[in-house]
């Protein structure tokens, strides 16, 4: 399970794999919330983006 997880989350590969069931938990969520931090940037810099587009009011 966790291989699967960090297969699909993770930006590069994946050498590190938990050897204790302990080490599992903690892995999964530094996976997730990297995800997430990823994701939120993205909707940011969209947003950013959207905001600043070209004007066409003038024309």
């Amino acid at each position: 399970m966790i291989s699967g997880f960090t297969d699909t989350a993770a930006h590069t590969s994946t050498d590190m794999l938990p050897l204790t069931p302990h080490a599992n938990l903690p892995m999964k969520t530094e996976a997730l919330i990297s995800l997430l931090i990823v994701a939120h940037v993205a909707v940011r810099v969209v947003d950013i983006l959207a905001q600043s587009g070209p004007s066409f009011e003038g024309a």
